[in-house]
């Protein structure tokens, strides 16, 4: 308390003018209309830039839960879309199947950790079993097909990405049902080889190459790419190069699609084929 006494005593002059100049200043904006107004717009502007700063500040601090909350909603609104896509898919003849309608669903995940200099990527979310996920389950993103989760722990997942040259894809170029597959070159993030298309099939630069369906944890028509060029190899088979619909390295957030009816698919393709490794 001395402390304070002692500068307030210290500085007693200056603040007796600072009081004296804002008794003054206050005097003139009550009893002048013109520099009362100027005085209130002046205020008001200022006070309007600092409530527009503070609420940048608070919109920006709340990015993360509005990206999650956009994350779940864009995963709420693939499961419709494929719901309807599987309803469109049914024959004419046949009624629709709401338990094959409904045969996706979709987790939302933020990538954590992403590789794209290996000959075999990988990529980590934050999402595990207790969330859900399980190995198996395939990963797309935003703009296209992403990879597959081959390892889970509670709380985290790992899944090799498109970009692995040890893993092919299962594909069909849209509109044409010319079955193929990818595999990634290992060159560069943004392309991969479309393999494994008969030479008497027509393909042009620009076709877009889309999930075929055959698989168990991709449905059929998500994006992987479009064709880039292509040449026949060995005289028999075209290969094509396409470029990759989705950006790997800037991914963000992704969405693991589980697949309800995998295991009696699975269980039923053993028995034909017990050697096979999915």
């Amino acid at each position: 308390m001395y402390r304070l006494f002692e500068f307030f005593w210290q500085y007693r002059a200056f603040l007796v003018f600072v009081l004296i100049e804002t008794i003054c200043i206050w005097l003139i904006v009550k009893n002048n209309n013109y520099q009362g107004a100027a005085f209130f717009n002046s205020s008001n502007r200022y006070a309007a830039n600092i409530l527009e700063v503070k609420t940048d500040i608070q919109d920006y601090f709340e990015l993360k839960q509005v990206n999650e909350n956009l994350a779940k909603e864009n995963a709420r609104l693939n499961q419709l879309l494929t719901s309807e896509l599987q309803k469109k898919n049914t024959a004419i003849s046949y009624q629709a199947d709401s338990a094959r309608a409904s045969r996706y669903y979709f987790i939302a995940g933020k990538v954590i950790n992403n590789s794209t200099a290996n000959f075999n990527n990988y990529i980590t979310i934050d999402k595990g079993t207790l969330d859900g996920l399980k190995p198996g389950m395939g990963l797309i993103a935003s703009n296209g097909a992403v990879g597959k989760i081959n390892q889970c722990s509670d709380h985290f997942c790992t899944a090799y990405s498109i970009l692995s040259k040890n893993q092919t894809w299962s594909a069909k170029i849209k509109n044409k049902r010319i079955e193929c597959h990818v595999q990634w070159n290992g060159i560069d993030p943004i392309t991969a080889d479309l393999l494994d298309i008969p030479r008497h099939q027509k393909i042009a630069a620009g076709d877009t190459v889309i999930t075929s369906g055959y698989s168990t944890f991709f449905p059929e028509g998500i994006m992987i790419g479009k064709v880039k060029s292509f040449n026949l190899e060995g005289g028999s088979f075209w290969k094509a190069t396409i470029e990759l619909s989705t950006d790997f390295t800037a991914l963000s957030y992704v969405y693991a699609i589980g697949n309800k009816m995998e295991t009696e698919q699975d269980s039923l393709e053993i028995k034909n084929n017990p050697k096979e490794q999915r």
